[in-house]
């Protein structure tokens, strides 16, 4: 089911990430906590 990505798509979809929950006034941590715990089930 997953297939692989290049460490500069990683870095550009995590920084997608934390700049869209900086823009939305939210907490940057809670958030990639949030992918993490996806990432894990």
């Amino acid at each position: 089911m997953y297939f692989e990505m290049s460490a500069a798509e990683n870095f550009a979809i995590l920084r997608s990430i934390i700049d869209t929950t900086i823009n939305n006034n939210q907490n940057v941590v809670g958030a990639l906590s949030v992918i993490a715990a996806y990432k894990r089930n």
